[in-house]
């Protein structure tokens, strides 16, 4: 009898280690005999992806031991798992993101929605991207104008808006203050410009009163930051007395124009 106890013992011992060792995974079974380990809490989800993604964006439902069962179903050791499947499904669901335990069929799905959903997601990511911008009181045309749209999608590190817009759901929080900031700056960055044409004269006559100021014709403000060679380019190509423009250098309002007595005179004025 002692042996019996014994053995009865280390065969309870086994089977508690056993469950121990493997109480974070589940084993089961496909119709045709293969086993399938998952994480504990799997679902038919987890368990369709597991066999193949095709399987998986394909299926429309799931039996266990012979019995229909929802997707949400958790699976336990040794059940039997047929998935059911369909050329015309639709493909998985984003509520499948929340179900699925493993993150294998996660990936698998995000991965399914990033190419197949990728028209969808733009269209809606556009639309969603528009109506913040409505909210916030900006508009469309100075987000795509040449002077902020390189800006935007180089601080939220996407190469086109259409990248932007299909993952609008992770970057609209970052896209909005981006927007806001560069729209202040701008904006001040242009009452500057104003500013710095009208202090033209006076900036000139207190650095060089023996000089006569150049005449100034219609403001000329260059939208973009440029280098005082540009500058310099820039004033030549569109015959004007003058040009207002941002140093790329200093980040700060400048004016460039024609001396009187020949040659360019640069000025940072004090606004």
């Amino acid at each position: 009898m002692l042996e019996n106890q014994e053995g009865a013992d280390a065969e309870d011992y086994i089977h508690s280690l056993k469950i121990d060792m493997f109480s974070d995974e589940v084993f089961v079974f496909t119709p045709g005999g293969d086993v399938q380990n998952l994480p504990a809490g799997a679902t038919p989800i987890d368990f369709a992806y597991a066999i193949h993604s095709a399987v998986g964006n394909r299926m429309v439902g799931a039996k266990v031991n012979g019995r229909i069962v929802t997707l949400d179903h958790v699976l336990k050791n040794g059940d039997i798992v047929e998935i059911l499947t369909s050329k015309n499904a639709k493909g998985p669901s984003r509520d499948w993101m929340k179900i699925a335990r493993s993150s294998e069929a996660r990936s698998k799905i995000r991965q399914w929605f990033k190419k197949e959903k990728k028209e969808e997601n733009i269209a809606n990511g556009r639309a969603a991207f528009e109506a913040e911008l409505k909210h916030c009181g900006i508009s469309m045309k100075d987000v795509l104008s040449p002077e902020m749209l390189p800006v935007l999608l180089k601080r939220v590190s996407y190469g086109s808006l259409d990248d932007m817009y299909a993952a609008i759901d992770l970057v609209v929080d970052k896209v909005e203050a981006q927007i806001k900031k560069h729209v202040s700056r701008v904006k001040e960055q242009r009452r500057q410009a104003r500013n710095a044409s009208v202090d033209v004269f006076t900036y000139n006559l207190e650095a060089d009163p023996d000089e006569e100021p150049a005449v100034v014709g219609t403001e000329r403000f260059a939208p973009k930051p440029l280098h005082l060679d540009e500058a310099l380019m820039q004033l030549e190509s569109i015959g004007s007395e003058f040009l207002v423009f941002i140093n790329a250098e200093t980040d700060r309002v400048n004016v460039v124009y024609r001396r009187r007595i020949g040659g360019y005179a640069v000025i940072d004025p004090v606004l």
